[in-house]
């Protein structure tokens, strides 16, 4: 199984208004997703006139899965598909876990990730024999636990649900002022060297290999948000956020020795789009995510990307009489969604 997601939705006393946004909460919406998943590691190091790069990218497997919503409820289980023995060959294969817990409803979204992902390959290749060989690190591993919000100030016209789990639509077009807020907890680990980190000890250049980077990112930063309806039922949405991320890191030799404890500062940019079809009961679609992490040191800039592309298709239902009476008796009489 390779991914697990619920998102449980707050109850509000104040509404939507229903001339821009039409909720689906009370149906049962049932869909199937593909999720193409990337992730790599920018190693950049910095001499006195130049700077080199090294690219590590994830070969990961796309996924399969299904999702389901109801009132306040929502599931999303993803299967991994199988390697291709070719694949396998020229990249490695990685090995690659996550789990997603959410809460939400039209003013925020807050959610919890994790990612833990082993094995990547140079994406820079060698040439041999007029061939491609990608060196393979089956040493490098990543972790990251994330915290994140996104605050919508624009709630009662302007959804930023409609594309992402298609529990409601966006009637008209409307553009939304948006917050995001993140804290995460990332580690970066091989058994070989990562990057070579240089201090000056007693007049003497001491020269250590980094095989352990543990970072904490803190983020925050305004964006804007986009939605586009054509036709009544066509749909191009798009956020965008420029985030300042304070990122307090540590960097450890092979034995666990810590060299290097400090702190910097970077602003950058987010995104994410979606495009799509809906309809009373219909809705199918495309959407891509992107999130990234920088910190910089005095010879050394590291930033992890990691972006989906996802496809999705569905249709709501009407909801069986048992699943109401189920869920009031349950969520609704002790949790009060």
């Amino acid at each position: 199984m390779q991914e697990v997601q619920v998102v449980a939705n707050k109850k509000i006393k104040a509404k939507e208004d229903t001339n821009f946004i039409q909720s689906y909460k009370k149906y049962l919406t049932i869909g199937a997703f593909s999720a193409t998943p990337e992730n790599e590691i920018d190693f950049t190091s910095h001499k006195k006139f130049t700077s080199t790069t090294s690219t590590f990218k994830a070969n990961l497997a796309n996924t399969l899965g299904f999702t389901l919503g109801y009132r306040n409820i929502y599931l999303a289980v993803g299967f991994k598909t199988p390697f291709s023995l070719a694949s396998k060959s020229q990249f490695g294969q990685t090995s690659y876990d996550a789990f997603s817990l959410k809460v939400q409803n039209p003013r925020y979204l807050l959610s919890f990730d994790y990612r833990g992902i082993q094995g990547y390959y140079n994406a820079v290749p060698v040439i041999e024999n007029n061939q491609s060989i990608y060196n393979k690190r089956g040493d490098i591993g990543t972790q990251q636990y994330v915290l994140s919000g996104i605050f919508n100030l624009h709630w009662k016209k302007f959804s930023y649900l409609a594309p992402l789990i298609h529990t409601e639509r966006q009637i008209k077009s409307k553009v939304g002022l948006l917050l995001k807020t993140s804290v995460s907890y990332n580690s970066i680990t091989s058994d070989s060297t990562l990057v070579k980190n240089t201090e000056l000890i007693s007049k003497i250049k001491t020269v250590y290999d980094v095989a352990t980077m543990n970072y904490l990112s803190t983020k925050i930063g305004p964006g804007i948000g986009l939605n586009l309806i054509f036709f009544k039922r066509l749909y191009f949405s798009s956020m965008a956020f420029y985030c300042f991320d304070v990122v307090g890191y540590q960097y450890f030799t092979h034995t666990g020795t810590e060299i290097i404890s400090s702190a910097s500062i970077t602003g950058f940019a987010e995104a994410r789009a979606a495009l799509g079809y809906q309809s009373g009961r219909f809705y199918c679609g495309a959407k891509f995510f992107g999130d990234r992490v920088t910190f910089h040191t005095t010879q050394n800039q590291i930033t992890t990307h990691f972006a989906t592309f996802t496809i999705d298709i569905g249709y709501r239902f009407g909801a069986p009489g048992f699943l109401k009476k189920g869920y009031d008796a349950t969520f609704q009489r002790f949790l009060g969604m």
